[in-house]
């Protein structure tokens, strides 16, 4: 996937309900023959009519993936790499949420 910095776009991804800040996953590259995946992680800011959950902790505490997962797919604009906070890549302005569920 190649990633327009400044550019509206849509993307698919998975939303970590994390203390302190959740974050979007987007895979951007499969490798051998999609065994691995490079995995970009991007600071998102909702539109103001959306609502992520809290974090409810019933995954427990692991330093890669804590909370609730979910689905997200969604119209955004992302910035330049190097921008986000929070051990995030980027920062993404999500402008519209199109689908959301969470992962078992």
């Amino acid at each position: 996937m190649s990633i327009q910095p400044n550019q509206t776009a849509e993307f698919v991804g998975r939303y970590v309900a994390r203390p302190g800040a959740g974050r979007v996953e987007i895979e951007v590259v499969r490798l051998l023959g999609g065994m691995f995946s490079l995995v970009e992680y991007w600071q998102p800011r909702f539109p103001e009519t959306f609502h992520p959950p809290a974090p409810t902790g019933r995954n427990g505490w692991h330093w890669l993936h804590s909370g609730q997962q979910f689905l997200i797919r969604f119209v955004g604009v992302p910035s330049e790499r190097g921008q986000g906070s929070h051990n995030c890549h980027r920062q993404v302005d999500i402008q519209q949420v199109l689908e959301w569920r969470e992962l078992a």
